[in-house]
């Protein structure tokens, strides 16, 4: 079958329109990620789907850019109505501009039966004026396993509005996440601690900025499968300064240290955690110097992923080649516009698009859908046969 094939989204989507023999298998694919980044774009797409239902059963993720712009958002009144049009969604992803597009009258409908119980949740986040919105939206009773909470603009205030007091005055949440993801957001410690002493029984992977001194790691540490530290792309950064002052992972296999400047020295990368098998970077420095620094990870890494934006220039993929032919470990990756989706932790890189897909759908096929209500019988009816 298709399944079983080694073929990425975009070639699927290309054979899809030339082979009928092929139509069922390419449609789980084609529709699995709905984008919605207008109210414009999205009643043109809704009217198909109404002409065609049995194509939402195959959504597994949701984006939306929610808004106050009709031309440019989402309208926030919008979402309850949006997400039951899906019975089979997997994970929501919020764009949010401002608290005030989503109001607090929407996020308490989103505790309906006729929303679906996603699995995953990420949020990201323009301004955070006021933190009651996502306080909100953090009690809505899904049995959420996977969350992201991240501002890529945010700025560096002396007083967050996110504070841990506010945060422990809330209901315990409902749900006990296996991931969490977070950036630098004003007040990101605050949230980080209230999420894992939630979770602190079930977190195995863990997203979030260079902090050696956390209290919270030190407690989820002798459970973390995967670790990524996030620094700062504006900033040069040495990825190494701290790290034995790092707790111990024992049962760490993937670490992924994201817009870190690796620099050369063998010593330093002996202090990655030795159960790690997975190490992972993001592209800061010249390749040919990248490519210096790889002989000196340990071999008891199984692979070595540096992820790339853009064109490296000429000749560059015979370089990689050439080491690859010495050092098969090394996987050069175009980086992704998002992280990948929240799935469970797999012993391979989670950017693999048919384990994703097909741990997606995994989770949701037990799912009981709500039966939708009969349509009621038009007016005129009931007056010429008293229905």
């Amino acid at each position: 079958g298709v399944g079983d094939l080694n073929l990425d989204v975009p070639s699927l989507q290309a054979y899809s329109l030339v082979s009928r023999s092929w139509r069922t298998e390419s449609q789980h694919l084609l529709f699995h990620q709905a984008n919605f980044t207008s109210m414009r774009r999205f009643m043109r797409i809704r009217t198909g789907m109404k002409a065609s239902p049995a194509v939402t059963a195959h959504v597994r993720v949701l984006s939306l850019g929610i808004g106050q712009n009709y031309q440019t958002h989402v309208q926030g009144t919008e979402l309850p109505d949006i997400m039951g049009m899906f019975p089979y969604l997997y994970e929501l992803r919020l764009h949010l501009d401002r608290p005030a597009a989503l109001p607090m009258r929407t996020i308490q409908q989103l505790s309906s039966p006729q929303t679906p119980p996603i699995s995953a949740l990420r949020i990201t986040l323009g301004t955070i004026e006021s933190p009651d919105f996502l306080l909100q939206l953090l009690q809505v009773p899904w049995p959420l396993q996977y969350l992201s909470i991240s501002q890529p603009h945010s700025l560096a205030t002396d007083a967050p509005c996110i504070t841990a007091k506010g945060l422990h005055e809330q209901t315990p949440p409902s749900w006990k996440l296996t991931e969490y993801r977070t950036d630098a957001f004003s007040g990101w410690e605050a949230v980080l601690e209230w999420v894992v002493l939630y979770s602190l029984e079930t977190l195995t992977i863990l997203h979030m900025p260079p902090a050696p001194q956390n209290v919270i790691l030190t407690l989820v540490s002798p459970r973390l499968r995967s670790l990524n530290l996030v620094y700062d792309p504006t900033s040069p950064n040495n990825a190494f300064d701290g790290m034995e002052s790092y707790p111990p992972f024992p049962e760490l296999q993937e670490l992924t240290l994201t817009n870190a400047v690796l620099t050369p020295g063998q010593k330093k990368y002996q202090s990655i955690p030795f159960s790690v098998c997975h190490f992972g970077t993001t592209l800061r420095i010249k390749l040919r110097n990248m490519i210096e620094i790889c002989p000196t990870i340990p071999m008891r890494m199984e692979t070595i992923t540096v992820h790339y934006d853009g064109n490296l220039g000429y000749g560059w993929k015979d370089m990689v080649q050439d080491y690859v032919n010495l050092d098969g470990r090394l996987k050069m990756k175009r980086r992704l516009a998002e992280y990948p989706p929240m799935v469970p932790f797999h012993d391979v890189p989670r950017d693999d698009t048919w384990l994703a897909k097909r741990a997606m759908d995994a989770a949701v096929a037990d799912r009981v859908v709500p039966s939708t209500p009969p349509p009621a019988t038009p007016k005129l009816l009931r007056m010429l046969f008293s229905c």
